[in-house]
C-alpha cells in the first residue's frame, strides 16, 4: 500500500509537470569541467544543480555514472586522494566507449571521449579540488544548465544499460524490466549521525533477507519504472525545506494525498487558515482556486496545517469536514535503510477529527488561572517530548535527543486517536519527581509542575478512561465536583503550601511542595497528618495577626469532609495508601488546578482594590 500511494502520486504530479520524469534525477555538482568540441580543456566553473541521467545506483561496488561522477571516477584514484585503485576511473573510461559507440554522432559524447585520448584531463586536475559530483559542459553550449551529461541520449542510454529481466511488478501488475537494486534517498546529514546519509526503503543485501534462491530485487520484483518513480517521489517528499515532512529527532513524518476531483473548487488555504507561517507564503497567496484543487500539493497544504497542532504552536483554525484521501508515512533511518515505523491512510476528515481531539485534550487553564474552553491552542510535538525530559539551559532543540519509542507511540495516537503511551506519562510524572522549584534571571520561582506537563497528564488521563463512563473525567480548569480522592488531596496540598508561604514568606527556600510533593504524590497518609498540623500552627499565626478568622480554614475543612479518612488517617495506617500513575496525574493535576484558581483570584482582587482606591482618590479630589 506504501509503494502503490507513492506510485500513484508520482503519476498525479509527472502529468502537470511537477516531477522529473522517467530516467533523469536531480543532482548537485560541486564543479563542472568545460570543452570545446574537440575535447580540448576550457575552463572550469562552480557547479549547481542539474538533471542528469538516475537509474544508477551503487554501494560498494564499482558502477560508473553517465558522463558524471565523483573524482576518483572522473581522475585516477590515486591522484585524487584514494589509497587504492580499485579500477573506478578505468571503468568510467570504458563506459564513455560505450556511449559514443552508441551514439556515435553525438558530438558531446565524443568531445568527453577526446577529452580523456588527449589527457586533457591532468590540466583541471591542477587548479579543481576533488570533492563532490563532477560533470561535463561543452563551451558552445547555449543553455548553461544543460551539461553533456543531460543530453537526451545520455537519459536513453541509462535505460538501455540497466541489468534487469522481465518480470510481474508487484506495484503496477504489468510485466516490466524488473530492478536489481533501488535508488538510495538522501536524508539530512545532520540527521543522519553515525549513519550513511543515504538510505533505501527496499534492500536485500544480504543472504539472510532471500528466499527460494533469488537475490536481490528479485525477492520482491518491481519494475524499473515504478521503483524510479516511489523513489524519486519519497525524494521529493523528503526535500529540505519542504512543506511534506516534519523531522524530530530521528523521525520523520511525511504527508501526500491524492488528487483532488475536478468538483472541488474550494481554496485550501481558505477552508483551512493557518497563522502557522504557510499561510504567509507568497506563493500560496498568489495562487488560484483552480490551480490549487487541481495539484495534489496543494492537498498536502491541507493536511499540513490541519496538523499544525503537532509542529507549530501557533493558533490555528480547520475545517473538520473536507473530503480527500490522504497519506501518512513516520520514516526512521537505520544504518543502511529507511525503517517504516508509521503507516496510516485516510481521510482528512478521520485525520482532522483525532488531531483536534488531541487538542481538546491538552487544553488547560493557564497558570494564571484563565483558559478558553471553545478554543484549544495547538502545542507543538516538541515541547509535549521536551517538558518530560531533563534538559540543560540553554540547549538547542538540534542538541536534545528524543526518544524514538515515545515520538512514535505519540504520533500514532494522535493520528489515530488512541491513548497516549504509558512511557510518555511516566516520564512526564519522572520529572515532576525529581525537578525542585527554581528561580528564573528575574527571581521568580518556578514550580516543577508546569503547565505543559499538567496538560499532558490530563489529556493522558482522559484518553485512558474515555470509554468507561464510571471515571469522572477532568476539566479545563478548576472543578469543585469532581471528589476524586487523589484530584482532592491535591488541591488541599497545594491550600497547605499557600499557608505555609503566607505565615513565613513567599520567598521561602523550601517549602513543602520542595519537600513532600513527590511523597504526598505517591503516598499521601504518610505525610498529610504531619502537613495539617503545621498548617494549623500557620493560620493561628495569621489569623493572630489579621483578627479575623482566615479563608483558607474554611476551604481545607471543605476538602477534608470529601476525603476518605484512609487518605489522611492516622499513624495505625499509614503508608496503606499507594498511588499509580493515574493517581498521582490527578493528585498534580488537582494542584495545579488549585494554583490556577488562587492566582485568578488575587488578580481579579488586585484589580477590584485597584478600581476601588481609583474611585476614592476621584471622590477626594471632587470633594476638595
Amino acid at each position: 500500500m506504501i509503494l502503490k500511494a507513492l506510485y500513484d502520486y508520482y503519476q498525479e504530479m509527472s502529468q502537470e509537470g511537477k516531477i522529473t520524469r522517467f530516467g533523469i534525477k536531480w543532482e548537485e555538482f560541486s564543479s563542472i569541467i568545460i570543452i570545446n568540441e574537440n575535447g580540448d580543456y576550457v575552463r572550469t566553473e562552480q557547479g549547481a544543480r542539474y538533471q542528469v541521467s538516475g537509474l544508477r545506483s551503487r554501494s560498494s561496488n564499482v558502477v560508473p555514472y553517465i558522463l558524471f561522477d565523483q573524482p576518483h571516477y572522473i581522475f585516477p584514484p590515486l591522484l585524487v586522494g584514494k589509497q587504492k585503485d580499485r579500477g573506478e576511473h578505468s571503468s568510467f573510461l570504458k563506459e564513455i566507449d560505450k556511449i559514443v559507440e552508441r551514439f556515435p554522432q553525438n558530438v558531446g559524447f565524443k568531445a568527453v571521449q577526446s577529452f580523456y585520448k588527449n589527457r586533457e584531463w591532468e590540466k583541471p586536475l591542477q587548479s579543481l579540488e576533488p570533492k563532490g559530483w563532477i560533470s561535463f559542459r561543452l563551451s558552445s553550449e547555449i543553455d548553461p544548465n544543460r551539461l553533456i551529461a543531460s543530453q537526451e541520449e545520455a537519459i536513453i542510454y541509462g535505460a538501455e544499460t540497466l541489468h534487469v529481466q522481465e518480470g510481474l511488478c508487484l506495484i503496477t501488475g504489468k510485466r516490466g524490466n524488473i530492478i536489481k537494486t533501488h535508488v538510495p534517498i538522501e536524508i539530512p546529514e545532520k540527521l543522519a549521525s553515525n549513519r550513511k546519509n543515504k538510505c533505501t526503503l527496499i534492500s536485500f543485501n544480504k543472504e539472510a533477507y532471500c528466499s527460494y534462491g533469488k537475490v536481490q530485487g528479485n525477492n520482491a520484483p518491481i519494475s524499473s519504472e515504478a521503483s524510479y518513480a516511489f523513489t524519486t517521489t519519497l525524494k521529493a517528499l523528503l526535500e529540505k525545506g519542504a512543506r511534506t515532512n516534519y523531522w524530530i529527532g530521528q523521525t520523520c513524518l511525511v504527508f501526500w494525498s491524492s488528487q483532488q476531483t475536478p468538483q472541488q473548487k474550494e481554496e485550501p488555504l481558505d477552508i483551512f487558515r493557518s497563522t502557522s507561517g504557510m499561510a504567509s507564503d507568497p506563493d500560496e497567496k498568489s495562487s488560484t482556486p483552480e490551480n490549487t484543487t487541481c495539484n495534489p500539493r496543494a492537498s498536502v497544504k491541507k493536511l499540513q496545517q490541519a496538523l499544525s497542532s503537532i509542529n507549530q504552536d501557533q493558533d490555528t483554525y480547520i475545517e473538520r469536514e473536507y473530503p480527500g484521501r490522504f497519506y501518512i508515512l513516520g520514516l526512521m533511518p537505520n544504518n543502511s535503510r529507511l525503517c517504516v515505523k508509521l503507516w496510516m491512510e485516510g481521510t482528512i476528515g478521520e485525520i482532522l477529527s483525532n488531531t483536534l481531539q488531541h487538542l481538546d485534550d491538552l487544553n488547560i487553564v493557564g497558570s494564571n488561572g484563565i483558559g478558553d474552553e471553545t478554543f484549544a491552542p495547538p502545542r507543538s510535538l516538541k515541547s509535549i517530548i521536551k517538558s518530560t525530559l531533563c534538559i540543560p539551559p540553554g540547549k538547542q532543540d538540534s542538541e536534545v535527543s528524543f526518544p524514538s519509542h515515545i515520538v512514535q507511540g505519540l504520533l500514532e495516537s494522535i493520528i489515530k486517536g488512541l491513548p497516549y503511551p504509558i512511557a510518555l506519562q511516566n516520564a512526564c510524572l519522572e520529572r515532576i519527581r525529581h525537578e525542585r522549584s527554581k528561580k528564573d534571571a528575574k527571581g521568580r520561582r518556578l514550580s516543577p509542575i508546569t503547565e505543559m506537563r499538567v496538560a499532558l497528564l490530563k489529556a493522558c488521563f482522559n484518553r485512558k478512561h474515555r470509554n468507561n463512563d464510571n471515571i469522572k473525567k477532568l476539566t479545563m480548569a478548576l472543578d469543585p465536583t469532581n471528589d476524586t480522592p487523589a484530584y482532592l488531596a491535591g488541591r488541599l496540598f497545594f491550600i497547605l503550601e499557600d499557608v505555609q508561604k503566607q505565615a513565613i514568606s513567599y520567598d521561602i527556600n523550601s517549602s513543602i511542595a520542595d519537600r513532600y510533593f513527590s511523597r504526598a504524590a505517591g503516598d499521601p497518609n504518610v505525610v498529610f497528618g504531619e502537613l495539617l498540623g503545621k498548617a494549623n500552627y500557620h493560620l493561628r499565626k495569621l489569623e493572630r495577626s489579621s483578627g479575623k478568622p482566615h479563608f483558607a480554614r474554611t476551604e481545607i475543612e471543605a476538602i477534608l469532609d470529601l476525603l476518605p479518612q484512609e487518605v489522611i488517617s492516622q499513624k495505625e495506617s499509614q503508608g496503606a495508601i499507594k498511588h499509580r500513575l493515574d493517581e498521582e496525574s490527578l493528585f498534580a493535576i488537582g494542584y495545579y488546578h488549585q494554583r490556577a484558581e488562587y492566582r485568578r483570584r488575587r488578580a481579579e482582587n488586585r484589580e477590584k482594590n485597584e478600581v476601588e482606591k481609583n474611585q476614592h482618590h476621584t471622590g477626594s479630589r471632587s470633594e476638595e
